[in-house]
């Protein structure tokens, strides 16, 4: 079941999906009709939470949260991200570098397929996409093993640095 404060995907029956996190008090209103925040709370995944015409509420998948991010750049694309980590072998326990952040779309997915025991340090030069990828990755609940650093590769990766 959701809580408060969890990002869930809403499926209306004419099968658009939007991303929604859902907040105490707060009724959401679509075109579908008025959905109360402590219905989608009482809901199961996967259940239809009853409105005008009714809104299936559902749980989000790697997929949904690298696809709802902000983007600022040139994105990556889903089946390009798991033939890397595929090739790669990224899995929890794995420390990965990652040159070029971008909008965070990648490390998302990085910092999923790591899983608790693996870290990820991702390094960009751009002082306004490291602040997007840190934002993104903060919206998508992901990143408590990833480690931002405004720094320029060319420079070194230089992980073990007091100034990163």
């Amino acid at each position: 079941m959701p809580q408060y404060g969890d990002l869930v995907i809403l499926a209306s029956p004419r099968g658009k999906r939007h991303i929604y996190r859902i907040e105490q008090g707060q009724d959401l209103h679509t075109q579908d009709g008025v959905m109360q925040a402590c219905d989608e709370v009482e809901a199961e995944f996967g259940t239809e939470v009853r409105t005008a015409k009714g809104v299936h509420i559902n749980n989000l998948q790697l997929h949904d949260l690298d696809m709802g991010i902000k983007r600022q750049t040139q994105i990556m694309y889903p089946k390009d991200m798991g033939l890397i980590c595929f090739k790669l072998g990224v899995g929890n326990g794995r420390t990965i570098l990652e040159a070029g952040s971008g909008s965070g779309g990648f490390t998302i997915a990085l910092s999923w397929f790591s899983g608790s025991e693996g870290h990820v340090h991702s390094f960009e030069a751009r002082e306004e996409f490291h602040k997007l990828a840190r934002r993104n990755l903060e919206w998508a609940g992901v990143g408590r093993n990833v480690t931002l650093h405004h720094r320029d590769i060319a420079d070194g990766f230089g992980v073990d640095d007091p100034e990163c």
